[in-house]
């Protein structure tokens, strides 16, 4: 089996709190397009407009939301061109010491089964505003490996751990990117409104496996300034 994964943090927040946004998910939708992946796996598509255009523009794929009449809780938007078994969205238990913006997001994960002994994740954990508040981060990212089990899983998404303390806390799970963790110096978005408020910031978004079996390359796609996060394109050959 071979798989083709695109994962993007597109920084759909409401306006004013993002910049460009009918641009950029017209950029986005091109993308997808462009690069055909088998699965598609986005954080931050807040608002039901935002999916209904992607998913009325990317008819091919089956698309996995938290279908809320309010907003797209999590954020999260997964699609895939094969029909999945099995899906299942999970919020994370919010603790009363989150930070304001935490608070309200309902960050969580989507566990969806794509064949007999393996599952794909697309996830986006706690985003600390300081490097106290890592521990909430963390604290999600160990519930999240807790409750895998023994399953295959393919696991996408914006984890918000950098290289130094994903390398702590990533058992089971591997990863290899091609081009290492940068940080994403020059792109224009990383600094802008709501981005400010971060001390702790950095571009840490993962296509990982928790298998050894079959090969699993990754890569930025830097060429393509979508987000205030880059693209992420992963091919898994099983």
């Amino acid at each position: 089996m071979k798989l083709k994964i695109l994962s993007l943090n597109c920084w759909l927040l409401p306006p004013p709190f993002s910049s460009k946004n009918r641009k950029r998910i017209h950029q986005i939708i091109e993308l997808i397009k462009e690069i055909n992946p088998d699965i598609i796996a986005l954080q931050e598509v807040w608002l039901n407009h935002y999916v209904n255009l992607i998913k009325g523009n990317l008819k091919e794929y089956y698309f996995f939301e938290s279908n809320s009449k309010i907003f797209n809780r999590s954020g999260l938007l997964t699609g895939l061109k094969i029909k999945p078994k099995s899906f299942h969205p999970v919020f994370f238990p919010p603790l009363k010491n989150y930070n304001f913006i935490e608070g309200f997001c309902s960050k969580g994960y989507q566990i969806i089964k794509i064949s007999k002994d393996t599952y794909f994740i697309n996830t986006h954990l706690y985003s600390p505003l300081n490097r106290e508040e890592l521990k909430f981060n963390i604290s999600q990212w160990k519930l999240l490996k807790g409750r895998m089990g023994r399953k295959n899983v393919i696991l996408s998404g914006d984890l918000n751990l950098d290289e130094k303390d994903f390398s702590k806390e990533e058992y089971p799970f591997n990863y290899q990117n091609e081009d290492g963790l940068k940080k994403p110096e020059n792109n224009k978005y990383t600094k802008m409104k709501l981005n400010r408020l971060y001390e702790y910031y950095d571009e840490e978004d993962y296509i990982l496996k928790n298998f050894k079996k079959g090969s699993l390359g990754v890569r930025k796609l830097y060429s393509h300034v979508l987000s205030d996060h880059y693209p992420l394109l992963g091919k898994l050959e099983i």
